[in-house]
């Protein structure tokens, strides 16, 4: 009957291990997903600062595309009023 009994607390004891066991590796998976979701947090977030940037570069690229063709018209017209002003009078009628 002792004997029964002792072997009935070890197998007891054995289940408690490996639940304590099975708990533990949850844990621990839990803890990897838990990393795993930082990580593409992390990625995510690095993803949208380097579209910020490239947001930013294509808005300055714009800018100098807009005043280079300010310019241009700037030049275009200058040539004009040369043209114009070097032009007799009599081609102009």
């Amino acid at each position: 009957m002792q004997k029964q009994l002792f072997l009935l607390q070890k197998q007891l004891l054995i289940s408690h291990f490996s639940v304590f066991h099975k708990r533990k590796q949850l844990f621990l998976l839990q803890k990897q997903l838990l990393i795993s979701h930082f990580s593409v947090f992390h990625k995510q977030k690095q993803l949208f600062l380097l579209q910020k940037q490239l947001l930013i570069l294509h808005f300055s690229v714009f800018r100098k595309q807009k005043q280079l063709l300010i310019s241009h018209f700037s030049v275009f017209r200058k040539q004009k009023q040369l043209l114009l002003s070097q032009t007799p009078v009599c081609l102009l009628i």
